[in-house]
């Protein structure tokens, strides 16, 4: 009676597992049949569990490389797709929200025509940080529309500077300065799947927007410098899968820009200030970021 026991209870278990595991089909382009459980279809990669020398695990497959599935290919149908190109797979939007921060470096040269003390001030206020953010929606399983923010910070002060006026008197003091640099704009971004190593994936996006450029300093009296213009960002970074919706992204970007014209206030006095073409101040930069993409 006990063996008939054991005898039963092994196959309802072996039943069980037939049921858990290996009920739906996934077949790839190249004709290879994959016996699995299904969990999901989501941006497109499906995400499944399959059995390995009877250890349970879990991977997923881009669409593009998916040419049939079925649903409980061992059972009864629940649900059944012949062609991956379903929009249920090929139309998923979903978002994309990134996080990011990193060092940055302005790159517009220095005016020959000060001292190598003043340059030295002013190296020190082109290198910096970052932080930003982008949200973005995919309007196909590549392509995604969205927007952009940025802020960049420096600073740097020095003690003990003077002003001299026509009859040589001087007023000493400090001489600081905290920039600030803000971008706003919309986006274009494109997401390439690493056939390699899916689901990481290769990014490339493109904006055009609003940079504000702010200066809030002191030579003395305070000086207080603001500006606007239109800028352009390019970047390009790669994403790698840390969890089922997260993913770390390593990104390289270059926003551009120029200032022609700003407001001047120092001291009580204010005024707005037109730039030579030999003056212009160069707000391109370059970020070298890291940080959280949530995808849902």
């Amino acid at each position: 009676m006990l063996l008939k026991i054991a005898l039963l209870a092994t196959v309802v278990l072996c039943f069980m597992s037939l049921s858990s595991f290996s009920q739906d089909l996934v077949v790839t382009n190249q004709g290879d049949s994959i016996n699995c459980d299904i969990k999901e279809i989501k941006f497109d990669y499906f995400y499944f569990t399959y059995t390995t020398n009877g250890v349970p695990q879990d991977t997923s497959l881009p669409a593009g490389k998916v040419s049939f599935y079925k649903y409980k290919y061992y059972g009864k149908v629940k649900k059944e797709k012949t062609r991956v190109n379903d929009p249920e797979v090929e139309k998923s939007k979903v978002l994309r929200f990134a996080l990011e921060g990193g060092y940055s470096q302005r790159l517009a040269k220095i005016s020959e025509g000060i001292s190598g003390e003043m340059k030295q001030y002013i190296r020190q206020l082109k290198s910096g940080y970052h932080i930003g953010g982008q949200i973005s929606y995919y309007i196909t399983s590549e392509i995604a529309l969205g927007a952009r923010a940025s802020l960049f910070q420096s600073s740097n002060r020095v003690d003990n500077v003077y002003i001299e006026d026509t009859q040589g008197n001087r007023r000493y003091g400090e001489m600081s300065d905290e920039i600030s640099i803000i971008y706003l704009g919309p986006s274009f971004l494109a997401t390439i799947p690493n056939k390699h190593h899916s689901p990481n994936a290769f990014t490339a996006c493109f904006s055009l927007g609003y940079i504000g450029y702010y200066d809030r300093g002191m030579m003395i009296y305070p000086v207080d410098i603001n500006g606007n213009t239109i800028g352009l960002t390019y970047e390009i970074g790669y994403d790698i899968k840390i969890d089922k919706n997260f993913m770390l992204g390593l990104n390289a970007s270059v926003i551009a820009g120029i200032l022609t014209k700003y407001d001047l206030r120092y001291g009580t006095a204010t005024q707005t200030v037109e730039l030579e073409e030999d003056q212009y101040e160069g707000l391109t930069r370059l970020d070298f970021s890291i940080g959280i993409r949530l995808i849902n």
